[in-house]
Formats: C-alpha cells, sequence, structure tokens
C-alpha cells in the first residue's frame, strides 16, 4: 500500500525537524522545506496527499497555496499551522479551503485527526469520482447497445439524479454552520427524496449529558417524552426525557401539535469517524417501498448530517469561547458591548423599550480577604447561577467584570425590570454557601436604567446612568437597588471606591 506523503512547510528548522520524526513515526513519508520557493517546485514535482503550511511561512500564504492547488489542480488538501487563537482568520482560511487550522504547539492527537479526517474526505470524493466515470462509461455502454437504450438510459438519469442531489446537500450544508439550518437543510431533502410524515434528528454532538432533538413536525410534550424514551437508549443514555435540550424542539397550540407517532420507521446512525453521535429517524404512516439504491441515498444523507452537525458544533464551541466568561459562563464584556449596541439601534429604530440592569457583589473583597480566590471564584459562580435562573431566555447577563454583572433587558420597561431586579436580591439574600461553620450570606445592590429618558441618547448612556443608580445603591446601604429616578442627575456624582 502506497504511503500517505506530507508536504511539511515550515521555517523553524526545531518545529520542522520535531514534526518530521513523529510524523515518519507513525508511517507517514515526510518531505519538509523551509520556503515558499522549495515549496512549489516541489508541487511542481510530485503531489502529496498533504501539505502542513505554517502561516509564518514568507511569500506563501495559505490563500496563495488555495489558489496554487486549484489552478494546477492537485489533489491535495491542507493544514494551517497558527501562532495564536484568532476565529476570524482561522475561518476565513477553512472557507478559502483550508482542512483545519490548528494552534502551535501542535497537539499530535488533534493533528492524526485532522489527517485521518481529510484522508476520508478525499477517498469518499475520489469515490464520487469513480461514480462519475462508472455513468460515463454506463453512458458509452447504452449507445452501443440500442435495445436496452431506454431502460439504461432511465437508471443513468436516476444515478445523475442521485449524484446530483448528494452534491447539491454537500454544497447547502458547507454553506452554513448553524445546526437548526442544517437540520432544516436535511428535513427539505428527506422530503424530496422519500417524503417522511415525520423526520427526528436526535443528536449528542455536545456530550455533556444533553442531547438536542430535531423535528420538522409541532411535537407535543408528551410526544417529545415517548420519542426519548424510545430513542435514547440507542445513545446509551439514562433519565431520557430528562436530558433533552427543548430548545431545538417545535412548540405550538397543542391542537396543532403532533401527538402519536406513525407506526412504521427507519433509523440510521450520525456517525463521524467510527463513533455514533446520533440518530436520524424518519417515521411514516404506510410502510415505505426503499430499494437499494434508495436506502444507501438515505445512509449519505446521514453520513452528511452527521459531518454538518459536527462541524456546527465546534463552531458553536469556537463561538463560545470567544463571547463567553470561562470562570461563570455569562456572556463576556466584549459580547456584551456588542450586543447591546445591536439592541440599542433595534431599540430606537422600533420605539421599544429596553432595560439596562449593573449588579455588583458587597463587600465581596473582604470574602477574597477572608476565604481567599478560590471561595471567591465560587461566590462569583453562584451569583451568575441566581441571575441565569432569574433572567428569561431573551435576556443577555454578563460578566462586566471582576464582581460586576450587567443583564440587557430588551423590550423591557423600568417598571418589569424592577420586578427582576427584586427577584434577584431576594434570591440572593436566600442564597448561602457553605464555606464554614456558619454559612456565608450574600448580598448584591444594583442600578437600573431605561432607553426612554431624554438623558439617553446612545448605548454607553444606559451603561453610564446604571452605573451611576449602582453607586447611589452602595452609598445608600446596599443590598438595594436603585434606578436613575433615585440620582440627582445634575449634581456631580461622586466617583467612589466600594467592595
Amino acid at each position: 500500500m502506497k504511503k500517505v506523503s506530507i508536504l511539511l512547510v515550515d521555517p523553524e528548522n526545531s518545529h520542522r525537524d520535531y514534526l518530521t520524526m513523529v510524523l515518519n513515526s507513525q508511517g507517514f513519508e515526510v518531505f519538509s522545506v523551509a520556503g515558499a520557493d522549495k515549496a512549489l517546485n516541489h508541487l511542481t514535482n510530485l503531489v502529496p496527499d498533504l501539505i502542513i503550511l505554517d502561516e509564518a511561512v514568507n511569500g506563501l500564504t495559505p490563500d496563495d497555496l488555495s489558489r496554487v492547488l486549484q489552478a494546477r489542480n492537485l489533489d491535495s488538501f491542507f493544514i494551517v499551522m497558527c501562532r495564536r487563537s484568532d476565529l476570524d482568520k482561522s475561518m476565513s482560511w477553512i472557507m478559502a479551503g483550508a482542512l483545519a487550522c490548528l494552534h502551535k504547539p501542535i497537539q499530535f492527537d488533534k493533528l492524526t485527526q485532522a489527517i485521518e479526517t481529510g484522508l476520508e474526505n478525499k477517498e469518499a470524493f475520489h469515490e464520487i469520482l469513480k461514480l462519475t466515470y462508472d455513468l460515463k462509461a454506463a453512458n458509452s455502454e447504452l449507445k452501443k447497445n440500442q435495445e436496452l437504450l431506454v431502460k439504461e438510459q432511465a437508471a443513468l438519469n436516476d444515478k445523475t439524479k442521485q449524484v446530483r442531489f448528494l452534491y447539491q446537500l454537500s454544497t447547502d450544508l458547507s454553506s452554513t454552520l448553524q445546526s437548526q439550518a442544517i437540520f432544516d437543510l436535511i428535513s427539505a431533502a428527506l422530503t424530496w427524496l422519500i417524503k417522511p410524515n415525520l423526520s427526528i434528528i436526535i443528536s449528542d454532538f455536545a456530550s455533556q449529558g444533553r442531547v438536542r432533538l430535531y423535528a420538522n413536525r409541532r411535537l407535543s410534550p408528551e410526544l417529545v417524552r415517548r420519542l426519548a424514551d424510545d430513542l435514547m437508549p440507542q445513545l446509551n443514555k439514562e433519565q431520557a426525557s430528562r436530558a433533552i435540550d427543548r430548545r431545538f424542539t417545535k412548540t405550538l397550540k397543542p391542537d396543532r401539535q403532533l401527538t402519536r407517532c406513525p407506526s412504521h420507521r427507519i433509523v440510521l446512525p450520525l456517525v463521524v469517524a467510527g463513533d455514533k453521535y446520533g440518530l436520524l429517524v424518519l417515521y411514516f404512516y404506510k410502510e415505505p417501498e426503499v430499494d437499494i439504491d434508495r436506502m444507501l441515498l438515505l445512509e449519505s444523507v446521514a453520513l452528511q448530517a452527521a459531518q454538518a452537525l459536527r462541524n456546527a458544533h465546534q463552531h458553536e464551541v469556537a463561538v463560545q469561547m470567544a463571547t463567553r466568561d470561562p470562570l461563570t459562563g455569562l456572556f463576556n464584556r466584549r459580547a456584551f458591548e456588542e450586543n447591546l449596541q445591536r439592541e440599542f439601534k433595534r431599540v430606537t429604530r422600533y420605539r421599544r423599550p429596553m432595560s439596562l440592569l449593573m449588579i455588583d457583589l458587597d463587600h465581596f473583597k473582604s470574602v477574597n480577604d477572608r476565604f481567599g480566590h478560590q471561595i471567591g471564584d465560587e461566590v462569583l459562580k453562584t451569583v451568575a447561577g441566581v441571575i441565569s435562573k432569574c433572567t428569561r431566555e431573551v435576556d443577555f447577563p454578563a460578566r462586566f467584570g471582576g464582581e460586576e454583572f450587567a443583564v440587557i433587558l430588551p423590550d423591557t420597561s423600568q417598571e418589569k425590570a424592577l420586578l427582576l431586579a427584586e427577584r434577584i436580591r431576594e434570591k440572593m439574600k436566600q442564597t448561602r454557601l457553605p464555606v464554614s461553620e456558619n454559612p456565608l450570606k450574600l448580598t448584591i445592590s444594583q442600578g437600573l436604567a431605561a432607553s426612554n429618558i431624554p438623558l439617553v441618547r446612545q448605548a454607553s448612556d444606559l451603561v453610564s446612568l446604571a452605573d451611576r443608580a449602582l453607586y447611589q445603591a452602595k452609598e445608600d446601604g446596599r443590598n438595594t437597588i436603585r434606578t436613575t429616578q433615585d440620582l440627582n442627575i445634575n449634581s456631580r456624582i461622586k466617583e467612589a471606591s466600594y467592595a
């Protein structure tokens, strides 16, 4: 069997030598070069299966390499090595044709996984090419035998439709990284292909104890539970009905929900790199007529669905890492500011109410001084949990900085925002943290600003006013809520430091 050949383009001698040694030990044939000219000369004489390119190579960027591969029609794929994490740049290289972007120092298990994925994709592409060549051969044979022309032509047309169907589905799936959009594309394709009465995807790509259930029909809560109890044991999940992530199930008025599951079904596993991450289940009121070709197509759809959903999950993880605070799990300051600007423009345009709530822990410095920063971190996570439980899905809770939090409340008047603030305050008063013989009591101070007052001309005004109201709450004794109405706006607000 021919060895897999790898062209390693890296200006760093030590790193290049190390990767060459490790890849050689795994049975790969490695050609290592340092510069762009040598890399292009190598591609002129020999075509490697894989190119590993360091972004620091002068004269050969990932975009340049992608154009070279396309212009020369080379049967190679490439992986980019990056010096630091940059989500936007990584996504631009992926869209340009790179299989993956790996950050230095390279973790060999991730590199091996990327190589295996690339080789599998390459083999699948060759299979499609082989199928195309087979179709051409069949077409040539038809011309030689006129008596079988009609029958063979129909078969050829059907095969062509299948190839076009799979190609179009692959193209559509590659255009999005949103899991719900991926399911909608799969559902539409299945409707064209076999017309199921109900399409279900149950997936566990997140591997966090909660699975997602997608459906192309409105399902009653009872039917969701029955489906979970029926399907999740095949994913080796326990406590099925409580593990469903209901954000992805469709709900509507009970009289329009599907309450009974069709009796016939086809179950297809969602497999990526040999591991089963979910199921694609098609339900029918009448037993479907499925020949071998149609079943192969369904299996191909399931394979594409699995890979697309896996890619979407990896994208979600990357986005979450860029927008979430790692300690509390709330949105970070950058995400908060971007969302605040976006929401403020929306409510201003449509003349809708909007409120901003600033929250600060009382006496947090003394907690760190008495119990240490580890307990301080647990306190911050506890407060974040209370805020998350009290807010709605449309709200935007974030860690503003240190022990200070902020909640953007779209389409919410000051009166309704005050109800939420009071609910958070009462919940915090009831919260106890067992850090010593006497459980630690937590209180918070809150400042509230609404967008419908003349002083608010831009999004930053909301932050400034809510922060001033928060200072006022601190000065008025803590464990309380203050709004802009409690401020003397025309007086100079003291810049007080507080713990």
